[in-house]
């Protein structure tokens, strides 16, 4: 268990949250796959990160979190990895079960996650977002992340948040100095 999850655990028992590991990729798949078919989109254009999951975070310096409900079946997920930019953390397959939404479980992994990019020492952090997201793009906000800018389409959101010194999720000057 991560034991800075436990306001996440105690939003909703039952709940386990744990770093994700490559055997929950075949749920964790299935789960962001069935995710994105209920938000009216096509299909998830871009697997390659969810075949071997805490492999491939883990190799693009970053990590996943997984939250299942007592049954063993995926309700949540989170990640972030490197991005392009050596400095930049991408916000990653933030998705929560419809059924658990409401439960303050997004705003938990999005500030999880958040915080776990701040202490790799990512200076800033960004994410793509469906733009009919309007919850998805409120959370996000929420938590200080601005529209940098549009697809040509419209169709998404580039949004950036700074984890630098002197931000809301800025790591403490004595814990930066460990």
């Amino acid at each position: 268990m991560l034991d800075r999850l436990t306001p996440l655990e105690q939003s909703v028992s039952g709940l386990r949250v744990n770093f994700a590991l490559d055997s929950d990729s075949g749920a964790i798949a299935h789960f962001v796959e069935q995710s994105v078919l209920r938000q009216g989109r096509d299909k998830l254009t871009d697997r390659k990160d969810l075949t071997n999951i805490a492999t491939f975070y883990r190799e693009h310096l970053g990590q996943v979190i997984v939250v299942k409900d007592a049954a063993g079946n995926v309700v949540g997920t989170g990640g972030f990895k490197q991005s392009k930019n050596p400095s930049v953390a991408e916000m990653t397959r933030i998705y929560v079960d419809e059924s658990m939404r409401g439960k303050g479980i997004g705003d938990s992994l999005v500030s999880e996650v958040i915080k776990r990019a701040t202490s790799f020492g990512y200076a800033d952090m960004n994410l793509w977002v469906w733009s009919q997201s309007e919850a998805a793009v409120a959370l996000y906000k929420k938590h200080g992340f601005e529209i940098n800018k549009s697809s040509a389409s419209g169709d998404w959101h580039f949004m950036t948040l700074s984890l630098r010194p002197g931000s809301l999720y800025a790591k403490p000057a004595a814990a930066a100095a460990n």
